[in-house]
């Protein structure tokens, strides 16, 4: 059973604490969104995976529609990245939408192991598979 942690049009903040895990569901909210608005979501959604020691990450894609640019992608590697693995999470799943999921690799710079799943189920079995 999961606890919600924040709220708002962009989206929601979950603890599984079953799980281990902290989920992040993206919402219709996103595509009205400045760049500001989805770094402070990010900010806010690591401090609270450091807060947890959260050993697993959920984000959830299907309603995600912020346009993320490569410029974006190296904010967050150089932001958000290296507290995720100081924060000892061990799995990062990113569920997508049915049709859209790209094959799953983890890079070899990864700090943790990451999938991508076409389903909250199948990312919530692999959490548990790992425990």
């Amino acid at each position: 059973m999961s606890r919600e942690i924040h709220r708002d049009q962009i989206g929601v903040i979950r603890h599984d604490e079953g799980g281990h895990a902290l989920e992040l569901e993206w919402l219709e909210g996103t595509a009205k969104a400045s760049d500001a608005n989805i770094k402070e979501w990010l900010l806010k959604f690591v401090a609270e995976v450091e807060k947890a020691k959260a050993k697993n990450i959920l984000v959830d894609l299907n309603h995600f529609r912020f346009e993320w640019t490569a410029e974006f992608d190296g904010w967050w590697k150089q932001n958000i990245f290296s507290r995720y693995v100081r924060a000892g999470v061990e799995r990062f799943a990113f569920v997508w939408p049915a049709g859209r999921t790209p094959a799953s690799t983890s890079g070899p710079d990864e700090g943790y192991a990451m999938r991508n799943f076409d389903s909250l189920e199948a990312a919530r079995a692999w959490f548990n598979a790992g425990s």
